[in-house]
C-alpha cells in the first residue's frame, strides 16, 4: 500500500488553507511514508481487536468459522491509543 504524493501534497495544501502551501522533495515522501506506516497500523490494530471481539462473542461456538469485519467501530476503538503511540 502507498499513497500518491500529489494526492497527499494537495491534502496538506487545502488542510493548511493556502495555496502557496509548497513541501520539499524530501519532505513529501517522508510524509507518504509516514501515513502508509500509521495506516497498515490501524488496520492491523483493528484486524486485532475485531478478532478478540469476535472471539469473545462466540466463546467454545467455532468463531474461527465466521469472518472477521473491520468495521469503523473497530477503528474508532484503537484510533486513540494510537495516536498517543505515534505522538
Amino acid at each position: 500500500m502507498s499513497f500518491n504524493p500529489d494526492t497527499i501534497q494537495a491534502i496538506f495544501k487545502q488542510a493548511t488553507n493556502n495555496p502557496d502551501f509548497k513541501m520539499s522533495k524530501d519532505a513529501l515522501p517522508v510524509s507518504c511514508e509516514l501515513l502508509t506506516v500509521f495506516t497498515t497500523e490501524l488496520v492491523m490494530r483493528s484486524l486485532q481487536q475485531s478478532m478478540q471481539r469476535r472471539n469473545s462473542l462466540h466463546k467454545g461456538k467455532g468463531p474461527e468459522s465466521e469472518p472477521v469485519v473491520i468495521d469503523v467501530g473497530s477503528l474508532e476503538r484503537v484510533l486513540p491509543q494510537l495516536l498517543l503511540d505515534f505522538n
